[in-house]
């Protein structure tokens, strides 16, 4: 099945599938929003989650292994980690002094690797 999901006004920064691949997230610069959406009908699903501050920099998103959480970096040094779902964030945001640009999960979701622009990693419990 083909779908085109009705994202948010802006570009679509960053992408992610659920590990059991029937959801997909995206990370939309313009309106500082992530969404899940249903592969299966191409809706939305669970709660937009925003992000405060510089409205191009939500930059990436990725769904922790057990598909229960989805993580996402911004422009502002923060990582938040959501309940997708519920559109709840889990935690106090991850602060690192510069700019996320990518984020990824252990297999066993207990550490999150960041990506930040000054081409350094740090991982985080």
């Amino acid at each position: 099945a083909t779908f085109t999901p009705q994202v948010h006004s802006g570009w679509t920064r960053s992408i992610a599938f659920s590990p059991d691949s029937r959801w997909l997230a995206t990370a939309v610069t313009g309106k500082n929003m992530a969404q899940v959406w249903s592969l299966a009908t191409g809706e939305k699903v669970g709660v937009g989650m925003s992000h405060p501050g510089d409205e191009f920099g939500l930059w990436a998103i990725k769904f922790s292994p057990d598909g229960k959480l989805l993580a996402t970096g911004h422009k502002d040094g923060r990582v938040r980690t959501f309940d997708w779902q519920t559109g709840e964030m889990v935690g106090t945001p991850l602060q690192h002094p510069d700019e996320i640009v990518d984020i990824g999960f252990t297999a066993d979701g207990r550490h999150l690797l960041v990506g930040v622009r000054q081409a350094t990693l740090h991982v985080w419990d």
